[in-house]
C-alpha cells in the first residue's frame, strides 16, 4: 500500500507540472498477450518432483511407472490498462496495472503408476500470478500519418502469489486428495523495457503491438502449507536415502529446515522475468 500511495503522489504531481505547461492529451491503453518467462527454482521443483515419483515407482518391485510427463512454467498471459498522459507529441508518461498468470494444471502434471492397491494419477499443479504497478515514460517516434514508433522504460512494485498442491486419486475415482499443498505471497519489484508500433486509423482509435523485456525476481514468500503452519517460503533440496535421491522442493515452516538431510537451504525466490508481446487499442479522450 505505501508503494501505490508513493507512486499515485508523483504521477499526481507530475501531472500538475505537466498540464500547466502543455497541452496534455489523455489516452487509455488496453493490451493483452503472452508471457515467455523461466522461474528456474520452480521448473526444478517440477522436475525432480517428477523424478522422485518415477523413480519410486522403478525401485518398488510391486509398482509400475506407466505414463505421464510433467510440464514446466514456460508460458503465461499477461494483461495490462494503463492511463496515458501525453506532454508532448513525442513524450508521455503512463500509469498502469494488470495481471499477469502462469500455470500448469492437473492434465499438465499427471503421472499414472500402477500399485497394488490399483492404478493411480499422482499430480502436482502450480499457478503464479502476480499484479503490477508501473510508473512508464515514453518517446514517441512519427513514421507517416498513420504510424508511429513508440520506445517505452517503467518501474514499479509487483504483488506476487504461488501456489502448488500433491494430489493423488486412483483412476477408477472422480476427484483428487490432497495430502500437500502451499500457498504464500510477496511483493517486489518489476522493471520493464519496451519497443512498441502504433497504427492509428482515421477514426481516431489507436491499434499497437508491443514487445516488452521484464526485470521481476521476487524474494521474501511467506503463507502457510496444508497444515495451516506459516512461515517463510524456502527453497532445499531433501535427500532421500531409499532411492538415493536429492529432490528440490519449497517448504513452508516456522523454521527453516536443519540437518544432514538438507542442502541448498534458501529463502524461496520466484522469478517473473522474460519477455512479452501484447496487442491492444489506445483510445484518446
Amino acid at each position: 500500500m505505501k508503494a501505490i500511495k508513493k507512486l499515485a503522489i508523483v504521477f499526481f504531481l507530475l501531472s500538475i507540472g505537466i498540464t500547466q505547461s502543455f497541452a496534455v492529451e489523455f489516452s487509455l491503453k488496453i493490451a493483452g498477450g503472452i508471457s515467455f518467462f523461466k522461474p528456474e527454482e520452480v521448473n526444478q521443483v517440477l522436475k525432480d518432483w517428477e523424478e522422485y515419483w518415477i523413480t519410486r515407482a522403478d525401485l518398488t518391485n510391486t509398482w509400475s511407472y506407466l505414463e505421464g510427463e510433467v510440464s514446466t512454467l514456460k508460458l503465461g498471459y499477461e494483461f495490462e490498462i494503463e492511463l496515458i498522459f501525453s506532454m508532448t507529441s513525442r513524450f508521455a508518461l503512463g500509469l498502469s496495472s494488470g495481471y499477469i498468470f502462469s500455470d500448469v494444471n492437473e492434465k499438465n502434471t499427471s503421472l499414472t503408476i500402477e500399485k497394488v492397491l490399483g492404478t493411480y494419477s499422482h499430480i502436482k499443479p502450480t499457478k503464479i500470478s502476480a499484479i503490477p504497478l508501473i510508473l512508464s515514460g515514453y518517446y514517441i517516434q512519427p513514421i507517416n500519418s498513420s504510424l508511429s514508433l513508440f520506445f517505452r522504460a517503467g518501474g514499479g512494485p509487483i504483488w506476487a502469489k504461488y501456489f502448488e498442491r500433491d494430489g493423488n486419486k486412483k483412476i477408477d475415482t472422480e476427484s483428487y486428495s490432497y495430502p500437500e499443498s502451499i500457498s504464500a505471497s510477496a511483493q517486489g519489484q518489476i522493471y520493464l523495457l519496451g519497443l512498441g508500433v502504433v497504427y492509428k486509423t482515421e477514426s481516431g482509435v489507436r491499434f499497437f503491438m508491443e514487445g516488452t523485456w521484464r526485470k521481476a525476481s521476487i524474494p521474501g514468500f511467506s503463507g502457510e502449507n496444508k497444515n495451516k503452519e506459516t512461515g517463510a517460503l524456502t527453497y532445499v533440496e531433501e535427500y532421500d536415502s531409499g532411492l538415493d535421491l536429492w529432490q528440490a522442493k519449497y517448504l513452508i515452516s516456522p523454521e527453516p529446515p536443519e540437518g544432514e538431510n538438507y542442502r541448498s537451504v534458501r529463502q524461496g525466490t520466484i522469478d517473473l522475468s522474460g519477455f512479452s508481446v501484447k496487442i491492444g487499442i489506445m483510445i484518446q479522450f
